[in-house]
């Protein structure tokens, strides 16, 4: 199992070979992936400020096989740099295009020395839902792959989780799922040691490599402003039918928190622990989240 559950039950699964060898299989279509590599092709960036994108290699209706890529822990110091000025570069693409789902688990950095967007659902999202709210909140820290160090206690963001190690609350963790042996227990702490975004074995702040960074980050800027705009518009209209494009109310991670207090025996009443974390949406959107949270299930909006 390789994600969240989603749409009923649906999750990613990693499939290993005899010879070791991995496929990421989900169950959804490769169309907002198709996209994303024809976007970053047209903006014709420098291989080193490339975002990496996993090789689909087949794909139907509603479903993908695509390359696995395995989170690799770089060493030295010049590919440390390299790689954060890649995820500059990565974090303007994104920016560029309304993503806003950049968890650390979204992203991988791997052995080429780039951070992988292996979930590109949250693209292109309408900015108009969040219209009379942009002036307060809209800035970098929308694509959630960084975020603002004054708001936040413990990152999640693909930029920073591998900053610091902290603990999870109390949560329900599933074993041997999908077999004749599943079980549950529950989990006190659970170390964010495996950020799977983050290059260093060891906690590292980003703010270290934050001019290379940077120096990715207006690169990639540049290469956008420069690209002609008719060009980008055509890539979008080749694809405007096929893709499938998610609104992102909470963060996943949020909805994965939230389905373990639901099913932790000491959340309280419900109509308390909706109050209390989700009464900040109309009721029938909250109702709508909390009958796929109760099945285990990240509520989608398209």
């Amino acid at each position: 199992k390789a994600s969240d559950r989603h749409n009923g039950g649906k999750f990613s699964i990693i499939v290993t070979f005899s010879n070791h060898k991995k496929l990421i299989f989900k169950p959804k279509s490769a169309c907002n992936d198709f996209f994303m590599n024809e976007y970053v092709d047209v903006l014709g960036l420098p291989p080193s400020m490339t975002l990496g994108l996993p090789k689909i290699i087949e794909s139907g209706d509603d479903y993908f096989w695509s390359e696995y890529i395995e989170h690799t822990y770089l060493d030295t110091e010049n590919d440390l740099v390299d790689f954060y000025k890649n995820a500059g570069a990565a974090l303007s693409v994104m920016d560029s295009l309304n993503f806003s789902d950049g968890h650390h688990e979204n992203f991988v950095c791997g052995g080429d020395r780039k951070l992988h967007i292996v979930d590109t659902e949250t693209i292109l999202v309408n900015l108009s839902y969040f219209e009379d709210k942009l002036d307060t909140f809209y800035d970098i820290t929308f694509t959630g792959m960084i975020e603002d160090k004054n708001q936040s206690q413990h990152y999640i963001s693909a930029l920073q989780a591998g900053s610091t190690f902290f603990n999870y609350p109390v949560s329900l963790k599933v074993l041997n799922d999908l077999s004749t042996d599943i079980s549950v227990k529950y989990n006190t702490t659970q170390r964010n040691e495996y950020a799977k975004s983050s290059p260093c074995r060891e906690p590292t702040s980003v703010e270290r490599y934050s001019e290379h960074c940077l120096n990715g980050a207006r690169g990639a800027y540049t290469a956008i402003a420069d690209t002609d705009t008719t060009t980008l518009l055509d890539a979008l209209q080749r694809n405007t039918h096929s893709l499938k494009l998610r609104q992102i109310q909470r963060h996943t991670l949020y909805y994965q928190w939230l389905i373990h207090r639901l099913a932790h025996p000491m959340n309280g009443a419900e109509d308390e622990f909706i109050n209390r974390n989700m009464r900040n949406y109309p009721d029938e959107m909250v109702a709508y989240e909390l009958k796929h949270l109760k099945n285990g299930d990240v509520p989608v909006f398209y």
